[in-house]
């Protein structure tokens, strides 16, 4: 079973373009930019499946970006390196020939699982943000305060690599926190308009 949140293309109240219900389609929001760095993401079963992800939503505003699932990942390109921190991660300008750049996603606390369970994934050379950022997104909860969401990493490390246009991904987290609020406070009594 499905979580009441889940994402299916053969589910008509579901638009297949940012797998928001259809009545809170954002389609409008994701006009793609061409990016330099091509970005891969690549995601759990589960999270594939999930309305909430903001992979996909990524994914549609980069045009050199791929998304797929991580048991159908094939073998990475040589200068290919995986956002992930850890102690021994690097800058993207410390690696020898950077070239694109994998992005797993997954629940904050299966991230760690879905390296260990693809080799491919843990042997890659790892690369951490240069600055220290508060994730702003309240889309979904997180772990701890300020931890970003995968849109969020993506958006600021591109940043941090004079990707002007980037700054587009944290303006959709920013958007998707309004709507939030929006409908939160349309579902609280005495504002929904019923008794």
């Amino acid at each position: 079973m499905h979580h009441r949140m889940s994402w299916s293309p053969d589910n008509p109240r579901y638009c297949a373009g940012c797998r928001k219900a259809k009545k809170a389609c954002i389609c409008d929001r994701l006009q793609p930019f061409r990016n330099r760095i091509p970005i891969d993401f690549v995601v759990s079963a589960e999270e594939q499946a999930r309305a909430r992800t903001t992979s996909w939503l990524a994914h549609r505003l980069l045009e050199q970006s791929s998304f797929q699932a991580a048991d159908e990942l094939p073998e990475p390109a040589p200068t290919a390196a995986i956002l992930y921190p850890s102690e021994d991660a690097l800058l993207w300008s410390e690696l020898p020939q950077p070239g694109r750049l994998i992005v797993p996603d997954d629940t904050w606390d299966r991230s760690r699982a879905l390296l260990r369970e693809h080799p491919r994934l843990q042997n890659l050379p790892r690369v951490r943000l240069a600055g220290s950022y508060q994730g702003r997104s309240q889309v979904r909860r997180a772990p701890k305060p300020g931890a970003l969401s995968t849109a969020e990493a993506v958006g600021y490390f591109l940043l941090e690599q004079g990707e002007a246009q980037a700054e587009r991904l944290i303006e959709l987290i920013d958007h998707l926190n309004q709507r939030e609020q929006h409908y939160k406070g349309n579902r609280r009594p005495g504002l929904s308009g019923k008794p």
